[in-house]
């Protein structure tokens, strides 16, 4: 965090405006502030996505392995019943009367397609024709392209304020909260819980 608080930008102070500025640069400020929204606004769905597709991801795989456990349990019991089949039959037991086990399996298997298809999804979204990031790379284009339509002092301070909000992210990446794991809140949480369980033995 240090490293990141000693990389914020230089602060660069808002030109002055005075009467001579027409109103062409008033417009064409006012479409790089519209457009420097709609940046931060793709990339919180990226960010969104990213971590929707990571959550996907993980229950997907517990999904897949409560599966596997469960059809290694199946073949177990039917391994067990074969071999208590013959002695139950000398008292006239049917095995598959005497045990019921019901596997439905098919209702994971569903649920792992459902999921699977939700990721599908999110995969076009950020890699797909017309994705995310070429959508946002397209909008930088655009801002890029207004800000040199400005003068020097404008420009640099256009610069600034985009760069100051990149800067901000990386500063709210890194603290996060304490729901989201390898962050600053998030081990600070647990730290205290630590500390109240180690007090409390």
């Amino acid at each position: 965090m240090v490293v990141v608080q000693s990389q914020k930008p230089e602060e660069v102070k808002k030109p002055i405006d005075d009467e001579n500025v027409n109103e062409q640069k008033q417009s064409v400020i006012k479409s790089i502030e519209n457009i420097s929204r709609e940046v931060t606004s793709i990339q919180q769905r990226i960010d969104e996505y990213i971590a929707k597709r990571t959550e996907l991801n993980t229950d997907i795989q517990n999904l897949s392995q409560i599966k596997q456990s469960l059809v290694l349990m199946q073949s177990n019991i039917s391994q067990k019943m074969e071999e208590h089949k013959s002695f139950l039959l000398k008292y006239n037991l049917d095995i598959n009367e005497v045990v019921k086990v019901d596997f439905r399996l098919n209702l994971i298997e569903d649920k792992i397609k459902s999921l699977t298809k939700q990721r599908s999804e999110i995969v076009e979204s950020l890699d797909g024709d017309d994705n995310l990031y070429d959508k946002k790379k397209k909008k930088e284009e655009e801002k890029k392209a207004k800000e040199n339509e400005l003068n020097g002092p404008e420009r640099m301070y256009q610069k600034y304020l985009s760069e100051i909000e990149k800067w901000n992210k990386r500063c709210n990446d890194i603290l996060g909260d304490d729901q989201t794991e390898d962050t600053i809140n998030y081990y600070k949480k647990y730290s205290i819980i630590s500390t109240i369980i180690l007090n409390k033995n």
